[in-house]
């Protein structure tokens, strides 16, 4: 018997075990999923909307557990609601591997960046980087994007894999607080030491 005729008869087996319950069952979870995802998001911004000195700290927190939240609770509910027979998996991954890989060549490379991010981070959520003549605090590092919202108030998702082969100037690295240069000009018979004093009260 051939290797394709298993794979249509794993195949087969599988459709014939998969019942209009567990696909019910299956978008049920994935729904839950959605909105535990959403709700630790909405939860995070109030934390720091309350504790505005933690903000980097609170979304990196939050980041890191719905990216892990989503991965595990995805392959859970593959496998323990549709319960594939792992034949089926073996043959089907075998056969569909290259052209899996090929369609989703681009997308592959933006989630093992975020990966990447995730673990050794250029940046992180809340800080204010420039890239690429886009300037804006980030607001969003995602399993395959990062969202940053610009000074005039507009959001912009750039693919992770942007930033492996790219210069991303980051200008607060985990503060709250930013560096800014100001240029100020005295008269030549000015008191500077003065001035200074003036420019370091105000500040």
């Amino acid at each position: 018997m051939s290797t394709d005729t298993l794979s249509v008869d794993y195949l087969l087996a599988f459709s014939d075990s998969l019942k209009i319950q567990k696909i019910i069952l299956m978008f049920i979870s994935i729904g839950i999923l959605v909105l535990i995802s959403k709700t630790i998001s909405l939860l995070s911004k109030r934390l720091y909307i309350q504790i505005p000195t933690k903000k980097t700290l609170i979304f990196q927190i939050s980041t890191v557990f719905t990216f892990f939240l989503n991965v595990a609770g995805s392959v859970y509910i593959f496998y323990e609601i549709l319960n594939p027979p792992k034949e089926l998996l073996i043959a089907f991954l075998g056969s569909a591997t290259f052209a899996i890989g090929f369609a989703l060549k681009d997308l592959a490379s933006s989630v093992i960046s975020g990966v990447a991010i995730i673990m050794d981070p250029p940046f992180q959520v809340g800080d204010r980087i420039e890239f690429k003549n886009t300037y804006g605090e980030i607001t969003h590092v995602g399993l395959r994007a990062v969202r940053l919202k610009t000074l005039d108030n507009q959001t912009v998702t750039i693919p992770n894999s942007s930033f492996v082969n790219d210069i991303v100037l980051c200008t607060t690295q985990g503060k709250i607080n930013i560096n800014v240069i100001t240029n100020f000009y005295f008269d030549l018979n000015s008191n500077i030491k003065q001035a200074k004093q003036i420019l370091y009260e105000t500040v």
